[in-house]
């Protein structure tokens, strides 16, 4: 890379775009092109640096700028250039800055034409870069070839690749002409001003001018055109020679200037060489030897740090970074501590313009990146608020952090309640706060009064609203409210019309209310709910009256009713009753002299309805009202007697039907009485019942059966008595054959009897299944059950066990040849079919002596060999081979036989 930078005083200029601007300075080496094919060793070395040739003789190197500049623009370039000798202290050719026109992969000659001019002699394969204007620094003198060389390392600038003479120099490179191939690394410095056509060359630093010389390059050279390429070109003759050029003097880069924050570890990174030493020692710099050292201070301060370091041709430079230690910004969080549910507390300190904040957690703020923000205590809890504060205005945004606790408390909500809300004057009601939540142990303050506790009692004469606080002991407080409506009171007067009466006889009462609020509602003593009440006393009577307005608010009202209660009618006899259609006699009945005229009321059931004591004969329950005048005051009276008629029935359980061994149960539902009944069972066969005290027994009679109950009314005293017979139908089911046994295919009749109707299960292999007498032909063993019932739904069963056995075998024989079972016969019957069988017989040690598949076949009790077997245990074995109608458990058995002469 091509760079610029202020070094001893002089400025470096460097190539950079395409095209250069009249006051722009470049700082880029542009892609380099190493051309090719042919017999190019340019190689890059990395970091701008190129090595030309090497120590081999007679090879050329050539390395292009990619990009043009534009030679109507000034320029200067440095280089820092090694040249490296064979052996002996000398070597051969040199390099040379070229500015061409012909292209990305121009060469020129090896040797004395340093890889851009022609050699001389001519070498027909390599001609000159033309047009071309090189910058050359030479170190071997070629003059005995006709080159324009002199005998010392030399500094000259050659047209055209032409060599054989130069337009400026040649001039040797040190003044007292001493070599430059010793492996020291200088610098060769080329200056254009396009407005003078002059051209300087400075060596071996970028101080020492050595050719100053005028030329019009854009015009004699190229033919008016500004736009070049540039590079850079070499040889190494015989003795051959390592050329490294670096483009640039100043590579050495600290990197720019920058800022970290106390005891943050801050990496450098120097660029531009191949070693590093940095002036500054540990703890500062954590290695000074490498590029990218760490740099680590506490202390806030500027820090100017030095690092010196040198590139792949040799050259030594320096350069400066100034890292600063900006210091932590100030952190304020403010106090925190507790807040109540809904209120709020302001957090942190004045802002700083310069600083940005950020509070974590973000719940319960109204601006987490404000200096200041608010916790609006929307959520109980405790956070730990963190803040995190950024000095924006520094280099290094150095952060610093602190945290303060908030705890949100809940606050008391409060329910508020009057028993009642709205009361009528010179009412009280009671108020009540009921608080939950918040911690407990609430203090209360009411408003108006100043009362502390829960509950209180008041009085409004107008309609008030109360107010409570309520504090809980984190003292988070809340405001309940409620309005307690007071109404106006009515009141109410009240007339009698007329105000004295005969007993039994009838005034009007009547009230008039005023005030409070329409509509009114009356409630008179005597049960009234009207303005006007008509009352019938037997005795002087005041009667009150509460008029009730809209609101509900009461006045109360009343008059005096004065009965004359001189004269009465008593009837002594009680109230009383009759059982069954009884009578009643009333006797002393008393009344006050004066009444002569009695009547009855009503007449049914009455003897005698004109007399005081008639004989009461009541067909239901009856309350009579016996009446008298008195002829003396004109009054009239009256008493009453109530007589219930009881008539005990049962209208419920009747006669029923059961099936023997079944249980019913009585239901027995008296009316007529009390309720309260109580029950004695008088049946002979009171052991069939469960429980002779009640009306619900269960019974079980074997036999048909009377049972008879006697019902008492224990509040009257009156009896009724019921019975009820239980029929009993016995039903038993009886099946033949009760158990057989046949062979497969074999028919059995069965016949069920006891019952009308039939059902056997299962209904397979039998002719029918509702018959009494069906026909069953099982192939396997099966108990056939018959259900049987009769008209009344009695039911009994029975079943029918069939056993299925294909093999007969006698289990004793006697083959003593007295013709009387001297032969073991084997008997099988197949219903279906003629399938083969085997028979076999064993003695007790599983001997063979005897084997059949005929089914006629018989053993007379002989072994194999014709001899007579002994008398004893034997076995046969019975193997039935095909007929699928036989199951395969039953296609095989063994029998014991005795055998007994």
């Amino acid at each position: 890379m091509i760079r610029m930078r202020n070094r001893f005083g002089v400025v470096a200029l460097f190539l950079g775009l395409a095209i250069l601007s009249a006051s722009s300075i470049h700082a880029q080496w542009h892609f380099p092109v190493i051309p090719g094919p042919g017999p190019n060793s340019a190689v890059s070395l990395g970091g701008d640096c190129f090595r030309l040739t090497s120590q081999t003789s007679n090879t050329r190197g050539v390395v292009w700028d990619s990009t043009q500049i534009n030679l109507s623009q000034p320029f200067d370039i440095t280089l820092s250039v090694m040249q490296g000798p064979a052996s002996g202290g000398f070597g051969a050719d040199g390099l040379a800055l070229v500015l061409q026109r012909q292209g990305l992969n121009a060469y020129g000659a090896g040797g004395n034409a340093l890889g851009y001019a022609a050699a001389v002699p001519a070498d027909p394969n390599y001609t000159a870069i033309s047009p071309s204007v090189a910058f050359e620094l030479d170190t071997w003198g070629n003059q005995s070839a006709g080159v324009a060389d002199i005998n010392a390392c030399h500094i000259a600038i050659h047209q055209n690749g032409i060599i054989t003479s130069a337009v400026a120099g040649p001039v040797p490179s040190f003044a007292n002409s001493a070599i430059t191939n010793d492996s020291i690394c200088r610098e060769f410095r080329v200056i254009w001003t396009p407005s003078t056509n002059n051209i300087r060359i400075f060596y071996p630093n970028a101080t020492t001018l050595r050719i100053n010389a005028n030329i019009d390059m854009i015009n004699t050279v190229f033919g008016g055109n500004t736009n070049v390429w540039w590079g850079l070109t070499g040889a190494s003759g015989n003795p051959g020679e390592t050329q490294v050029v670096c483009v640039g003097a100043n590579y050495i880069n600290a990197g720019a200037d920058t800022a970290t924050c106390p005891g943050q570890p801050l990496q450098l990174q120097a660029t531009g060489g191949i070693n590093y030493f940095w002036g500054q020692p540990f703890p500062l710099i954590s290695n000074q030897n490498i590029a990218n050292p760490n740099f680590f201070s506490i202390i806030p301060l500027s820090y100017s740090l030095n690092v010196l370091g040198s590139n792949i041709a040799g050259c030594a430079d320096r350069d400066t970074v100034i890292v600063t230690v900006e210091p932590f910004p100030n952190v304020s969080t403010g106090t925190g501590g507790q807040v109540c549910l809904g209120d709020s507390v302001r957090l942190g300190g004045p802002p700083n313009p310069n600083y940005a904040y950020n509070w974590s957690p973000s719940i319960n703020l109204n601006n987490s990146s404000s200096a200041q923000p608010w916790v609006v205590a929307s959520t109980p809890g405790s956070w730990n608020y963190q803040l995190n504060v950024t000095d924006t205005a520094g280099v290094a945004g150095c952060t610093d952090s602190a945290t303060v606790l908030v705890t949100v408390t809940d606050t008391p909500t409060v329910t508020m309640s009057a028993n009642p809300s709205t009361i009528c004057q010179g009412q009280s009601t009671t108020l009540t706060a009921a608080a939950t939540g918040g911690t407990g142990n609430y203090g209360y303050l009411w408003s108006p009064g100043g009362a502390t506790t829960a509950s209180i009692q008041v009085s409004p004469s107008v309609s008030t609203n109360y107010m409570v606080t309520v504090t809980d002991v984190n003292t988070c407080s809340t405001i309940g409210m409620i309005q307690v409506t007071v109404n106006d009171t009515p009141s109410v007067s009240v007339i009698a019309a007329p105000d004295t009466i005969c007993a039994g006889l009838s005034s009007t009462l009547t009230a008039t209310p005023a005030g409070g609020q329409l509509p009114y509602g009356y409630a008179w003593s005597s049960g009234g709910s009207a303005s006007i009440e008509v009352v019938s006393p037997q005795v002087t009577t005041t009667f009150v009256v509460t008029v009730t307005d809209g609101n509900g608010c009461p006045a109360t009202g009343n008059a005096t009713v004065v009965v004359n209660v001189s004269d009465s009618i008593d009837i002594t006899t009680p109230d009383t009753f009759t059982c069954n259609n009884g009578v009643i006699a009333i006797t002393n009945t008393f009344g006050t002299p004066g009444i002569n005229t009695w009547t009855w009321s009503p007449t049914i059931g009455v003897s005698n309805p004109a007399s005081p004591n008639p004989v009461l004969a009541p067909p239901v329950d009856t309350t009579y009202f016996l009446f008298g005048v008195n002829s003396l005051t004109g009054c009239g009276y009256i008493d009453s007697i109530r007589v219930n008629a009881y008539n005990l029935d049962v209208v419920h359980f009747r006669d029923s039907t059961i099936c023997l061994g079944d249980t019913i149960q009585f239901d027995l539902q008296p009316t007529g009485g009390s309720g309260n009944y109580t029950y004695v069972w008088l049946s002979s066969t009171q052991g069939f019942i469960s429980d002779d005290s009640i009306g619900n027994p269960n019974v079980s009679p074997t036999v048909t059966t009377t049972y008879t109950a006697l019902i008492s009314d224990t509040t009257t005293g009156c009896q009724q008595i019921h019975t009820v017979i239980v029929r009993v139908s016995p039903l038993i089911v009886t099946a033949t054959p009760a158990f057989i046994v046949i062979n497969p295919g074999q028919r059995v009749q069965m016949e069920a009897f006891g019952a009308m109707f039939y059902s056997w299960t299962p209904d397979t292999a039998i002719n029918c299944a509702s018959c009494q007498n069906p026909v069953a032909a099982p192939l396997t063993s099966q108990i056939y059950t018959v259900l049987g019932w009769d008209t009344s739904g009695c039911q009994g069963t029975a079943t029918v066990s069939i056993t299925i056995d294909p093999f007969t075998v006698p289990n004793v024989f006697s083959p003593n040849g007295d013709g009387v079972n001297d032969v073991l016969f084997f008997n099988y019957y197949a219903p279906f079919g003629n399938p083969f069988y085997e028979i076999s017989v064993f003695d007790r040690w599983g001997v063979q002596l005897f084997s059949t598949t005929s089914k006629t076949a018989m053993w007379d009790g002989k072994t194999g060999g014709g001899v007579d077997a002994p008398e004893g245990v034997y076995y046969v074995a019975v193997r039935i081979i095909g007929d699928n109608d036989i199951p395969n458990e039953l296609k095989q058995k063994a029998f014991p036989v005795t055998l007994m002469r």
